[in-house]
């Protein structure tokens, strides 16, 4: 990636911590399903195997997010192939994204590629 798209590693971080400094209010509704998730979590994490996490947190928590709209849906299992001026091919099978389209994912924006 680095010699394709001329990027490097980032040698500064005040990107990524303006990021997680971003302050977002929630209701007290998914303040608390926030909790029960991440208690769930905690208390069952370490028995739990990708399966089990999909189903009980990463699903849940996907879905209070509210992806799905007019113009974004969320995706899942989708296979995506990408070539760049005939120079590189990049192909993969992503556990989900997020894309325009109803039913058929046409332009991808963000993805999950195993949990």
């Amino acid at each position: 990636m680095e010699d394709f798209f001329g990027i490097a590693p980032a040698k500064d971080k005040t990107r990524m911590e303006d990021w997680e400094n971003v302050s977002k209010d929630c209701s007290e509704e998914e303040h608390q399903e926030l909790l029960s998730l991440q208690e769930h979590l905690i208390a069952k994490v370490k028995y739990w195997n990708e399966a089990a996490l999909k189903f009980y947190f990463l699903g849940p928590l996907i879905r209070m997010v509210k992806y799905d709209t007019d113009r974004y849906n969320s995706f899942l299992e989708q296979n995506l192939k990408l070539k760049i001026n005939d120079a590189l091919d990049i192909s993969g099978n992503f556990a989900f994204l997020v894309a325009t389209g109803k039913q058929i994912r046409k332009t991808p924006f963000f993805t999950l590629h195993e949990y």
